[in-house]
């Protein structure tokens, strides 16, 4: 068989092979997947600091603000935002607030003027990733672009 014959063929199966992988790995998320679990802190003032923007949503779930930085019309319990896992992940989480044991941590935090730092633990549901979206960390503070972060709504949370 001639050299460049070869050489085509080589392109073929290489073609149908990356197929192959895309085809059967459609929906499925990176190594950037997360567990069904995650841990997290936050501080009191995190409810209203933490903030993303995006151009697309992640299922039902998205960012407060859209790729140009102007605020969408979200639910709260759907609302991503932004938090660092205890081993140093940014992962975008939709309702951690809302949740019963984490709003009653916030509320009586506030009440009494305090800004310590807990540990919150929750589960999760509709799993999705989301590319390109930007985070910031304060609301003053400058948006960060991200590449692909994990999202996902929480189900259940626990305040430590």
């Amino acid at each position: 068989m001639p050299q460049s014959r070869k050489a085509e063929w080589a392109l073929v199966i290489g073609a149908l092979i990356v197929s192959m992988l895309l085809w059967f790995g459609r929906g499925r998320s990176t190594d950037m997947q997360f567990e069904d679990a995650v841990a997290f802190t936050i501080v009191p003032s995190d409810r209203e600091d933490l903030a993303c923007s995006a151009g697309a949503r992640a299922g039902a779930l998205g960012c407060a603000f859209d790729e140009g930085g102007a605020r969408v019309d979200v639910p709260p319990e759907k609302m991503l935002q932004p938090f660092v896992t205890l081993d140093g992940r940014v992962v975008l989480l939709a309702g951690v607030f809302e949740q019963k044991l984490v709003h009653d941590w916030w509320q009586r935090s506030t009440q009494n003027g305090e800004s310590l730092r807990a540990t919150i633990d929750c589960q999760m549901a509709n799993r999705a990733t989301v590319a390109g979206a930007k985070i910031r960390w304060k609301t003053s503070g400058p948006w960060a672009p991200q590449a692909m972060l994990s999202a996902a709504a929480v189900v259940e949370c626990t305040v430590r």
